[in-house]
């Protein structure tokens, strides 16, 4: 699930920065493996700038979620 926001919401993280895009894993009590897959692909996607970058400058849900597919 993918929430994306136009304006910066108050949340507590790392960086201490407020979000306006956030993902969440929808994932099945068995699914503890394919959380952790899913969670490891998306997050070597956002350590890179552009990634992130190209992230934030979508706006339609097919276009975000062929980026995650990606």
């Amino acid at each position: 699930m993918v929430a994306k926001n136009t304006k910066q919401i108050p949340w507590e993280t790392f960086d201490g920065q407020d979000v306006s895009f956030a993902i969440a894993f929808l994932i099945p009590a068995k699914g503890e493996q394919e959380h952790l897959k899913l969670l490891s692909e998306v997050a070597q996607k956002l350590v890179d700038d552009d990634n992130r970058k190209t992230l934030l400058g979508l706006n339609r849900a097919n276009d975000i979620y062929q980026w995650l597919k990606a």
